[in-house]
């Protein structure tokens, strides 16, 4: 069952889901990837599953291998093709490690995320709860980050939290 509250802000509308991101039906998705670019666990293992792994990963790669670093920062951001995805770019970015990163660099990733939405024409985004997996963030500061990077956005946001138990502390500090 679908669960999702929207709120009004000034520009953009903001709606927030318990459902699996790959079902997104947006102009962009965003995949809080690893630095390596490579499928990963959680979300990111999600979107290269049900996009295609093989022809992702391959993207991925190609990309990759023309940074300078051989790696994408944290906040750095790439676009590859959605494959089997109803989206029409995915947009991969990269959170801090909480207790290994500063982290005041968790916003990056929503900001460049949304700038690159922009420069592509995206009228619509989804987002998973970056940060608030793996990477060890709480969902509280996840929330206040997003509330206060979204409020800023034109573009129409769909947040995708995968439990109802996470959806419910999600909503709680991003509506406070």
């Amino acid at each position: 069952m679908t669960k999702h509250m929207k709120t009004g802000h000034s520009r953009s509308m903001v709606t927030i889901f318990c459902e699996d991101i790959t079902l997104a039906n947006t102009d962009a998705i965003v995949n809080s990837a690893n630095r390596s670019l490579i499928a990963g666990s959680g979300v990111c293992g999600e979107i290269f599953r049900k996009a295609g792994k093989p022809e992702l990963e391959q993207e991925c790669i190609e990309i990759r291998n023309t940074l300078s670093t051989k790696w994408l920062p944290i906040g750095g951001v790439i676009v590859t093709k959605p494959y089997n995805l109803k989206c029409n770019h995915i947009i991969h970015t990269v959170a801090p490690k909480n207790y290994v990163d500063d982290s005041k660099l968790l916003e990056l990733p929503f900001i460049n995320s949304l700038k690159m939405a922009k420069s592509l024409g995206c009228k619509s985004i989804a987002f998973p709860a970056i940060g608030g997996g793996i990477n060890g963030f709480s969902l509280r500061k996840v929330a206040r980050i997003c509330k206060r990077v979204f409020e800023k956005s034109e573009l129409d946001i769909y947040i995708y939290i995968n439990s109802n138990e996470r959806l419910i502390e999600f909503k709680k500090y991003y509506y406070r």
